[in-house]
C-alpha cells in the first residue's frame, strides 16, 4: 500500500496557496476514510481528488512542465521535519516572487526497511524531500532569478539542520548542514 500527500507551496491568481497532491493505492474505502481528515480541515479552492489510472497522476505535471520553457530546481533530503524548520521554509517561500513554487514529499515505505548499504541509495532515515522550483516562460533575467533562487536555497539549507542538498555545477560538493 501507499498513500501519500505531498504539498506544494505556490502563487495562484488570488495569491498564495497550498497545493496536496494524494496518492493512495489500497482499497478504496479505506482510502477514502484516510481523506476525511484532510477534506475537514477546510473549504479548497479545488478539489480534484478522485481514483485516477497512475499514469495520469505520474504525467500531471507535463504541462506545467512542458518543452520550451525555463525551469531552475534544487532539492533535498530532510531527516526531520521541526515547527521552526516548517517556518524557516514558508517565510523563504513568502519572500519570492510569483514564479517560485516550493514541494515536499513524504518518504515513508518500504524503502526506509534496507540497510543504507543495500543499494545505490544510502539515505535510508530520510522523512521527506523538499524542492524549490522555478518557471519562467523565457530568458528574461534568468541569471538574476537563478541567482535569487540559490541564495533562498542557500538560507534554508544554512537554517534547517537535517538538509542534505546537492550543489554541483557550482563549484562545492555535496553538502550536509547538521
Amino acid at each position: 500500500m501507499y498513500c501519500g500527500t505531498d504539498p506544494l507551496l505556490a502563487s495562484g491568481p488570488d495569491g498564495q496557496v497550498i497545493e496536496i497532491e494524494v496518492c493512495w493505492s489500497a482499497d478504496r474505502a479505506q482510502g477514502e476514510a484516510w481523506l476525511k481528515k484532510l477534506r475537514a480541515f477546510g473549504k479548497p479552492t479545488h478539489d480534484g481528488i478522485a481514483p485516477m489510472p497512475y499514469v495520469k497522476l505520474q504525467t500531471s505535471g507535463d504541462e506545467l512542465l512542458k518543452v520550451g520553457g525555463y525551469y531552475y530546481m534544487k532539492s533535498g533530503m530532510l531527516t526531520q521535519l521541526k515547527d521552526e524548520g516548517i517556518d524557516i521554509i514558508i517565510d523563504s517561500f513568502r519572500r519570492m516572487p510569483n514564479w517560485y513554487l516550493l514541494f515536499f514529499d513524504h518518504c515513508g515505505g518500504a524503502y526506509r526497511h534496507q540497510a543504507p548499504a543495500a543499494t545505490a541509495f544510502p539515505n535510508r532515515d530520510m522523512l521527506f524531500t523538499l524542492g524549490a522550483h522555478s518557471i519562467w516562460p523565457s530568458r528574461d533575467c534568468i541569471e538574476e532569478k537563478t541567482a535569487l533562487m540559490r541564495a533562498n536555497w542557500e538560507g534554508i539549507g544554512a537554517a534547517y539542520e537535517g538538509l542534505l542538498y546537492q550543489l554541483r555545477g557550482l563549484g562545492r560538493d555535496d553538502r550536509r548542514v547538521s
